[in-house]
């Protein structure tokens, strides 16, 4: 794997780590620490693409649950884009390797 491949990867572990923690507090009602945890370290981590996001999804949540859902599905499309980017370098490393 390349450099680019690994960090990704990171990043991905990153992402279900953050998607399990979420889950984690959801399940055992820790709501005051789950809402503390997506606005404070989550929404740091993720400061621009939060951003974009939140220009698209411009509908607010109006509980931690929900908070916690859209959270989910944000960390979700993130994790979805970097698997394509993974994907996408593997392709393009077998078309080099065919033609080259």
């Amino acid at each position: 794997m390349d450099k680019d491949t690994i960090e990704i990867t990171k990043e991905i572990e990153e992402i279900i780590d953050a998607e399990n923690h979420i889950k984690e507090l959801l399940a055992t009602k820790r709501l005051e620490e789950l809402q503390y945890y997506i606005n404070g370290e989550l929404s740091q981590k993720y400061l621009v693409e939060k951003a974009v996001h939140n220009m698209i999804y411009t509908e607010q949540p109006t509980s931690v649950e929900q908070n916690a859902a859209n959270a989910l599905a944000f960390l979700g499309e993130l994790k979805a884009q970097k698997l394509i980017k993974i994907g996408m370098k593997y392709i393009e490393s077998k078309e080099i390797n065919r033609n080259g």
